[in-house]
């Protein structure tokens, strides 16, 4: 397990395991799906160009900041395709059904908005390799409610939640 450090809004340091208990729901911001697809299509266009990825990654921390998604999560979300060998597959997390999903609240935000996108990347992987398209249809419709309760629980506004759901459908 990785240590992360991780400055919450009121600029206090938060620890690995500790869970930001807000009251507050985020309001929608129109803009940020707008930042969300700039980024990626910035992204897009810097080639192998060293300069361009400093000025990338400039701008991707202000939008890390600006949509509550952890650096390297927005990065892993600009690939076509992402692997992780030192992130193991969890069966707890892949394999919750939506019941057991709606108490696990506490289960999912004691890990990194990383961790856990990777865990909902391995279940859609699982449900791709599935012959029946029947079984395959019923599997994804579930998954995809799984991940947008999920993506609440880590406190993701609705676009930004709609981005991450696109972008890891396209990984698959």
């Amino acid at each position: 397990m990785c240590r992360v450090v991780v400055i919450s809004p009121n600029r206090r340091i938060l620890q690995n395991a500790e869970i930001i208990e807000s009251p507050v729901v985020r309001g929608a911001n129109p803009d940020t799906i707008i930042y969300l697809r700039r980024l990626h299509q910035e992204y897009s266009l810097i080639n192998n160009s060293g300069e361009k990825k400093r000025i990338w990654s400039a701008h991707a921390r202000s939008v890390s900041l600006r949509c509550n998604v952890e650096l390297r999560v927005l990065c892993m979300l600009m690939h076509e395709s992402h692997y992780d060998r030192t992130i193991p597959e969890d069966e707890v997390i892949i394999q919750l059904s939506f019941r057991v999903l709606l108490r696990s609240s506490i289960t999912i935000r004691r890990h990194t908005q990383y961790y856990i996108i990777m865990q909902l990347l391995y279940g859609l992987r699982r449900i791709a390799i599935f012959d029946s398209e029947r079984i395959r249809e019923k599997l994804e419709m579930d998954w995809t409610l799984n991940v947008l309760t999920i993506l609440t629980y880590l406190d993701f506004d609705f676009d930004t939640s709609r981005f991450i759901l696109h972008r890891i459908r396209t990984q698959v």
